[in-house]
């Protein structure tokens, strides 16, 4: 791995080798995922892995019933997916977070690389959309369309909402704009209906279908996730797959590897703690400098407690939340303690992949300056640059 050191301006770079390392545990990571996926919608074989049921095992078996079962093969489960890794300051690789509901930054990339003008990374990006393009088209049938699915409100993901769909080239509808029928999703206008046979989706998993998940949303289309399960229409990613914003659902990853795969991860995931064990918990809040507690929602914007810069003040605050709601918390490793004094989070980079049956990781990636676990110091709007892939 090639580093920069900390005082120098110049942008880490990944070399060829190493990024073939990263792409391989990409791959495995979103298989082992997608196999877990469908044994949750069936016969749910890893429930025997878990070690108890706990919060973490009701989560998933509440997923259950939203997870699309009636559609033929595993693999339409997760169609894009972001993975954040960070770079230890020897150079090893790290998985820390995964984004499978609705997960952005391709605009935040895009408009990064058009500050840096590398044409080699742009290169990578039109290639990656060629392949987001074509891997939609065995859902697209002759007589109907493919949409995107996002809020008519213009919020902080709109932007990037927006970008995806002209990524993809296709339309960005609302809610208002589609009707769930007795024959399947339609998009209504004065003249006539047009069939709807592909959605990709880019409202989390309780604002998707008021029937289906949060009575109250008014951005869901009602029956969308039913005509899903009846084969009606395509929806990507698919119903269920919010589960992943849980940090103790990511963090079994790794087993879900060896349990569906047979073999060791390509890369290793910075350890992730339940606040649950009791015993961890002890030792975690006797050793601070060794640990960063942050909410189990990998959506959630509250900031992680790390012992190194906060107040006494803020430290009260964040364990009464804690205290409050233990299950919406997880104590994360820093990379000092689980390697050694010597090792440290040198940078945070989030990467993409796409596709269905065969998938596609986009060569690049947008990096950032990390926390102590690995995981980034800010939103990918900020303290943010694209991130090369070095040559043979």
């Amino acid at each position: 791995m090639e580093l920069i050191p900390p005082s120098s301006n110049q942008i880490p770079c990944i070399d060829a080798l190493t990024w073939k390392t990263v792409e391989e545990a990409v791959l495995e990571r979103m298989e082992a995922v997608e196999l877990f996926l469908a044994d949750v919608a069936g016969k749910f074989r890893f429930l025997s892995r878990l070690d108890s049921i706990g919060t973490i095992g009701k989560s998933i078996l509440n997923a259950r019933e939203h997870l699309v079962t009636a559609l033929p093969s595993f693999q339409r489960r997760i169609w894009l997916a972001a993975v954040d890794l960070t770079c230890d300051s020897d150079g090893q690789m790290w998985f820390v977070d995964d984004h499978y509901c609705c997960p952005y930054g391709l605009g935040t990339f895009s408009r990064l690389l058009a500050e840096t003008q590398n044409k080699t990374l742009s290169a990578n990006l039109e290639s990656f959309s060629a392949a987001a393009k074509s891997s939609l088209q065995q859902f697209r049938n002759s007589d109907s369309t493919a949409v995107v699915l996002g809020s008519s409100t213009f919020n902080t993901t709109y932007r990037e909402n927006r970008f995806l769909a002209d990524f993809l080239g296709l339309p960005y509808m609302s809610q208002r704009q589609l009707e769930m029928q007795r024959t399947g999703l339609f998009q209504t206008s004065v003249c006539s209906d047009q069939k709807v046979s592909l959605v990709i989706r880019r409202l989390q998993d309780d604002d998707l279908d008021p029937n289906s998940f949060r009575a109250e949303s008014l951005q869901g289309v009602r029956g969308l996730v039913r005509g899903a399960r009846r084969g009606l229409v395509t929806v990507l990613n698919a119903p269920g797959t919010g589960l992943f914003n849980s940090r103790k659902v990511s963090r079994l990853i790794p087993q879900m590897i060896r349990f569906y795969l047979g073999k060791e991860p390509a890369l290793p995931t910075v350890p992730t703690i339940d606040v649950g064990d009791k015993s961890a918990f002890r030792a975690a809040t006797k050793n601070m400098s060794d640990f960063i507690f942050r909410t189990d929602n990998s959506m959630d914007v509250l900031k992680p407690l790390v012992a190194e810069s906060a107040t006494r003040t803020q430290k009260l605050g964040y364990f009464q939340k804690l205290k409050a709601s233990p299950e919406n918390f997880v104590i994360r490793r820093t990379l000092k303690s689980v390697c050694g004094d010597h090792t440290k989070a040198n940078f945070s980079f989030r990467t993409f992949c796409v596709g269905t049956s065969d998938r596609t990781v986009l060569r690049g990636g947008i990096q950032r300056s990390s926390h102590a676990d690995g995981t980034p110091t800010g939103p990918v709007t900020q303290d943010s640059t694209a991130i090369p892939i070095g040559v043979e």
